[in-house]
């Protein structure tokens, strides 16, 4: 499962056309709510993701194989300044907001890491 954040409509049905994967744009009446309630209720979350600057995808059960699937179709695809995530029992227990919070700070972190 595909919890996308901040993909246009166009892209989404690009992403659709190239994974096997269940993909779910996450809507901002997520925002607020604990991650593993979001995706319980999957489907009441379901909606235009393109309520945030940054592009998000959060992975969840999804296996090794699953995961490299995953990033070479978005390298294929040339998406580029996606912020990857894979879902952990903390993960699942913090409010959509600040994992999205703590996801910038570590992309920053080893943005700056990088170019050094």
């Amino acid at each position: 499962m595909l919890l996308l954040i901040g993909f246009k409509e166009t892209e989404l049905a690009i992403l659709k056309e190239n994974l096997a994967f269940d993909l779910y744009p996450i809507s901002d009446a997520a925002r607020s709510i604990l991650l593993q309630e979001v995706i319980d209720n999957i489907e009441q979350y379901t909606g235009d993701s393109l309520w945030h600057e940054q592009k998000f995808v959060l992975m969840h059960d999804l296996d090794n194989e699953g995961i490299k699937h995953t990033l070479s179709v978005f390298k294929k695809l040339g998406m580029r300044d996606v912020i990857f995530a894979t879902t952990t029992p903390t993960s699942l227990s913090w409010t959509l907001e600040n994992l999205l919070k703590e996801l910038i700070e570590e992309h920053e972190y080893f943005r700056k890491q990088k170019g050094r």
